[in-house]
């Protein structure tokens, strides 16, 4: 009987043929792939932007009843920036600007560090999160002390309102805190409607 020494024969590694298949099959997987990231990344980065407030929010929530004093995120448009801060020794908030006082600054955060131009503003957005238009030239927030976002010694807050967040892309991300309980909550503009 004839043996098939190729059945017999042991196997190492790929030849060249299948090395340049999985090569070929790894590029066009590769290139489908990279137009979807590319689309999903400004969004992406919105998204961790948003998260990341309603975070120091909840920190300010919480600082406001641990350290019994006055807590504030501040919102700087033109640096493209917010603020924790804390009444200092005192417990009252004394500014803005921030901090000033004996006020201490917990945190910054740098909306410019997300990319995809992530920055205060309503996006593509039509109206607020509670309705009414968007007049020209207006505050990316419906504070009405303005700028900051204030809870007492008890963490409870002063007043309710969003702060809006956007990119390049014109997504709108609102952030906000619709009780005086200090519920915080976002939302996302999408198709006309605040979802």
């Amino acid at each position: 009987m004839r043996k098939n020494n190729w059945a017999e024969k042991k196997r190492d590694g790929f030849s060249l043929v299948e090395l340049m298949v999985i090569i070929a099959v790894i590029a066009i997987l590769g290139a489908t792939a990279v137009p979807s990231v590319i689309n999903w990344l400004p969004d992406y980065r919105l998204k961790t932007a948003a998260d990341n407030l309603v975070s120091r929010l909840q920190q300010a929530k919480i600082q406001a009843a641990r350290l019994n004093a006055e807590c504030v995120i501040f919102f700087d448009n033109a640096a493209n920036s917010y603020h924790l801060v804390s009444g200092g020794n005192d417990g009252i908030f004394n500014g803005p600007p921030v901090p000033s006082g004996d006020d201490e600054l917990l945190h910054t955060g740098l909306l410019e560090a997300y990319g995809n131009g992530v920055r205060f503003g309503p996006g593509n957005a039509t109206t607020h999160v509670t309705g009414g238009a968007w007049a020209a030239g207006a505050d990316p927030w419906d504070y009405a002390l303005g700028d900051y976002i204030l809870f007492d010694p008890k963490g409870i807050l002063f007043e309710t309102g969003y702060v809006y967040l956007r990119n390049d892309d014109g997504a709108c991300i609102a952030v906000g805190t619709p009780t005086l309980a200090g519920a915080i909550v976002q939302t996302k503009w999408r198709n006309g409607a605040w979802d």
